[in-house]
């Protein structure tokens, strides 16, 4: 009864506070740090790679933490190199193969923190690995008669060990359903050594060479994860994108407030007459007016994207009786457009051709004429279009 009521009371934690439940698949490979010892130094370690390969769920919680729990299996792969051999035998060199297979259990815990611009999160992971080894012994040896020398290798891999594993990385929500994640993490293997083992040359049933060897097996790793949402608990809030990109036009930015702004659009001089801005209908549909601004040069750079997340907006944008932008399918990359103001009264029309995956259609502007920068949110229906009025008041 006890459990069952655990259970419920997680599962009702869960429901309230998660963003959704992933399932997650991770491949890491990497380096290992504290590398083979030995003890007369005879032989040496020359490659050393360690490669990963899990899968696991992972649950988000209120957009800042999440946690996971998984399992993985690991390879490891060492070859050893005895330099007295070949320094003793020109035309000879000794390399020793040792790997291994071996399973891990795993839970991660970690904190996200958005980098607003980018649909994009830094986060900070600590993992906790149950590495289930087992022991067993790798025994090789190897006969050169044109020098009478025998090699004899005995290794043995410990039982089960834990390792901490610290990481740091990027989070990027390719969608609100797939989540790409690269970090950089070190493994600290902890217990016994992971190998240890015995090395001997023998030449005419004499040693002449005898060394012992052993490695921890902590590596510094590079992790890749995707993951993919199996469960829809709550919405996920991607990062807003908070600043207008720099601004590089030359044709929109003004230096000097006194030159000519170059128009790409022909006529550069504005007309005297305003339009009609009485009649607020753009394609068979009634507007509003959702905000009003004023600029004082008549050239206007407009960048429009999706707003919060993609989720399949298609829209065309109007200046006046101009069609700027014709049935463009909103992304979460800003879109560039242009326009003229006529003097006095001007509106920037949002028109909707779907309500997308998440009604109403809504799109994020930011206007500029290349002195001021606006802001602004359009969210239209099928029935009614929005409109932010630009008046163009030169001074």
């Amino acid at each position: 009864m006890k459990k069952l009521l655990l259970a419920i009371s997680l599962l009702i934690t869960t429901s309230i506070f998660s963003q959704g439940i992933f399932i997650e698949g991770n491949l890491q490979s990497g380096w290992l740090m504290k590398n083979m010892s030995t003890n007369g130094g005879k032989v040496k370690s020359q490659i050393s790679l360690p490669a990963t390969a899990g899968i696991g769920l992972h649950v988000r919680l209120a957009d800042l933490v999440g946690i996971s729990a998984g399992f993985s299996q690991s390879y490891i792969y060492w070859r050893l190199k005895d330099k007295d051999f070949i320094s003793r035998n020109d035309f000879y060199s000794v390399k020793m193969n040792l790997s291994s297979f071996y399973y891990s259990y795993y839970g991660s815990f970690h904190i996200s923190l958005p980098i607003e611009r980018y649909y994009t999160y830094m986060y900070f992971q600590g993992t906790f690995n149950y590495n289930t080894i087992g022991s067993y012994t790798l025994n090789e040896h190897r006969t050169f008669p044109v020098n009478n020398e025998d090699i004899f290798m005995n290794a043995k891999y410990t039982q089960n060990n834990y390792s901490i594993v610290p990481e740091i990385g990027i989070q990027k929500f390719i969608n609100s359903g797939l989540m790409l994640t690269a970090g950089v993490n070190y493994s600290i293997i902890q217990g016994e050594n992971m190998i240890t083992g015995d090395y001997s040359v023998e030449k005419n049933g004499e040693k002449i060479t005898e060394s012992s060897f052993s490695t921890q097996g902590s590596v510094i790793g590079i992790n890749v994860s995707l993951k993919y949402k199996l469960a829809n608990l709550g919405k996920i809030r991607l990062p807003k994108k908070t600043q207008m990109r720099p601004i590089d036009d030359v044709d929109i930015i003004v230096e000097n407030p006194k030159d000519t702004v170059k128009d790409p659009i022909e006529n550069n001089e504005p007309p005297k007459q305003a339009f009609d801005t009485s009649k607020k209908e753009m394609g068979g549909r009634p507007y509003d007016i959702a905000q009003k601004i004023t600029f004082e040069h008549p050239i206007i750079k407009i960048m429009v994207w999706d707003d919060k997340r993609v989720d399949g907006d298609i829209i065309s944008i109007y200046l006046n009786d101009n069609t700027i932008l014709s049935e463009y399918s909103l992304t979460k990359e800003q879109k560039e457009v242009k326009g003229k103001l006529l003097r006095g009264a001007n509106d920037l029309i949002l028109y909707a051709h779907n309500l997308g995956d998440i009604p109403p259609n809504t799109a994020v502007f930011y206007i500029t004429d290349g002195f001021k920068t606006e802001k602004v949110v359009l969210k239209s229906s099928l029935k009614n279009s929005t409109a932010v009025r630009i008046y163009y008041d030169p001074k």
